[in-house]
């Protein structure tokens, strides 16, 4: 038997023994989303053929997520999608551009085969996005690069908004995303600057875009120094004496 028949043969054997025993679904009790944000609902269990998404309704079972995209309802249609392999038992949802009125909504998976499935509700908490947070972590000198970041939280790693810079042109812009204890993910654009002259008494702020909505951070002045070529001469003066 080679190695492809095995394979077939075990995920046989946990069908047969989900079939007799129903499916242990392991899902969360609740998620926190960022309004314009994604968010993913995760959701484990056995190796399965299909899984479709039910909004909890006590007379209805409407549905927000199936391979039959015409079976979804048209508030969830096109925002919908399982990313995760079903062959190794994912069963996550996620939801894109989350909306306000999506708070507290329950969802809850429903596995293929269908063996007596057990309802395992998952509850939605939609939070308004914040503003970006902006810091300037060096003094800005003519000509000399200085660095400054602009943060924030967002609940889609895998789509994170949109960090965009005003003032003068960033040289080098990175972003870099990490997740929090409370579950929220955090993106922080860490971007370099040149400043001349011709920058004294401008503003650097960033903003933040959610689902084509702006955030703004506060503005921070910048407040330029002359570079002092006598001062660099002077060092040189020194590193030569000095060597």
């Amino acid at each position: 038997m080679d190695g492809y028949e095995l394979i077939k043969l075990l995920l046989t054997v946990l069908v047969l023994i989900c079939l007799c025993h129903g499916w242990d679904v392991q899902v969360p009790e609740s998620v926190t989303a960022v309004e314009g944000s994604c968010v993913t609902l995760p959701c484990s269990t056995s190796p399965h053929s299909d899984v479709i998404w039910y909004l909890y309704r006590k007379s209805s079972y409407p549905i927000v997520y199936s391979r039959k995209t015409e079976d979804i309802r048209d508030d969830f249609r096109g925002r919908t999608s399982a990313p995760g392999s079903s062959s190794e038992g994912n069963c996550s949802l996620r939801i894109d551009r989350v909306r306000p009125d999506e708070n507290e909504l329950k969802l809850y998976p429903w596995i293929h085969p269908d063996t007596g499935n057990k309802y395992h509700y998952i509850k939605i908490n939609v939070v308004k996005p914040g503003n970006p947070e902006i810091s300037i972590e060096s003094p800005q000198v003519e000509g000399t690069l200085f660095s400054a970041n602009c943060t924030v939280q967002h609940s889609c790693p895998s789509s994170p908004p949109r960090i965009e810079w005003f003032g003068p042109n960033p040289v080098t812009n990175n972003v870099i995303t990490t997740v929090n204890q409370d579950g929220f993910w955090i993106s922080v654009a860490q971007a370099k600057f040149r400043p001349n002259l011709e920058d004294l008494g401008r503003k650097l702020k960033c903003e933040s875009v959610f689902n084509r909505e702006h955030k703004p951070s506060k503005v921070l002045p910048l407040n330029i120094l002359r570079f002092s070529h006598k001062c660099a001469h002077n060092d040189r003066e020194k590193g030569g004496r000095g060597s």
